[in-house]
C-alpha cells in the first residue's frame, strides 16, 4: 500500500439486534487526517459502531463508502470490493 489515506463516510448506518438498535442511525465522515476518538458511557455502542466500520458487524442499513464508487479513490487503488464479496467475508453469502 501507498500509504495513501481515502475518505470513509457512513450515512445512515445502523446495527439492529433482536429488534433493539445498537447503533445509529450515524452520519459520519473520516478523512484519514488526524486522530478520531469515539467516547460515550458502557454499553453505548462504541465498539459496535467501530466493528460495524470494519465490516465485522453487519449492517441492517445505511451504506459506507471508502470512496468505492469512483474510479479515483480506493477503485484506483484496488481497496474495493464488491457487496457481494463483503458479504462473504463475513460468513452471509
Amino acid at each position: 500500500m501507498s500509504g495513501q489515506m481515502f475518505p470513509m463516510v457512513a450515512k445512515q448506518a445502523l446495527v439492529r439486534r433482536r429488534g433493539k438498535v445498537l447503533v445509529g442511525p450515524v452520519d459520519l465522515t473520516l478523512n484519514g487526517q488526524g486522530t478520531s476518538i469515539v467516547i460515550g458511557p458502557n454499553g453505548a455502542g462504541k465498539t459496535t459502531l467501530l466493528k460495524m466500520l470494519h465490516g465485522i458487524v453487519r449492517m441492517n442499513g445505511g451504506a459506507l463508502d471508502w470512496g468505492c464508487s469512483s474510479r479515483g479513490g480506493a477503485a484506483a487503488a484496488g481497496l474495493c470490493v464488491s457487496g457481494a464479496d463483503h458479504d462473504a467475508a463475513l460468513g452471509g453469502g
